[in-house]
């Protein structure tokens, strides 16, 4: 009997631990309203190697997504929002990756960093 990943066990996971978000699809439907969404989000740990052999450490967002939820997948440039709570930060992201094409249970992987909107600087 053939195990599917995505209903089998992905769905469980989702309905306990996934996080709620609105997508704002700005590339991947241009001009659609922001529509909510769920997604298992995580951090990774990032170690950068200076040119004098120090090393800076940092973190990457990532989310994940089951295909299933979403019949037009995200793109690189949409945004993401994710709610505030004791253990995610929350804010506007903006996609920066996206890695898998779902072959591995129905899950792709979106890397994503801070949306950072300049203000203009206040003039005494």
């Amino acid at each position: 009997m053939a195990v599917n990943y995505s209903v089998d066990l992905y769905e469980k996971l989702w309905d306990v631990f996934a996080r709620p978000i609105t997508v704002t699809p700005v590339v991947s439907q241009p001009g659609q309203p922001a529509y909510s969404a769920r997604c298992y989000y995580d951090t990774r740990g990032l170690d950068i190697l200076t040119e004098d052999g120090g090393v800076l450490s940092d973190s990457k967002v990532y989310i994940d997504l089951r295909l299933p939820e979403f019949p037009i997948m995200l793109l690189q440039g949409d945004y993401i929002d994710i709610p505030l709570t004791l253990d995610v930060p929350g804010g506007t992201y903006v996609v920066e990756d996206v890695e898998g094409d779902g072959n591995a249970g129905g899950i792709v992987s979106l890397t994503l960093r801070k949306r950072v909107t300049n203000k203009p600087a206040a003039f005494p």
